[in-house]
């Protein structure tokens, strides 16, 4: 299987386990298994929507809500400490 085998605008975020590329499909629980890196997914990811969350998995950030409170929760708890 290829990354351009899979709906992208269906992936919710893609992650790397090892040497495979597990797509995150939003329809279902299903993951996609793909042999390849999160660096030759890359462009493909982001020209669809996808931002890099950390050094192993991409988002996509049209299933992104509420960040702005998650943000400020975490700003009030460094806040605190």
């Amino acid at each position: 299987m290829q990354i351009s085998d899979v709906n992208i605008n269906e992936v919710e975020y893609a992650e790397v386990r090892g040497h495979y590329l597990y797509l995150k499909m939003r329809t279902n629980s299903y993951e996609y298994k793909v042999r390849t890196s999160l660096k030759e997914s890359y462009t493909l990811l982001e020209m669809n929507g996808f931002t890099l969350a950390n050094k192993s998995t991409m988002i996509n950030l049209k299933y992104i809500k509420n960040i702005l409170i998650l943000c400020i929760l975490i700003y009030v708890v460094i806040l605190i400490k």
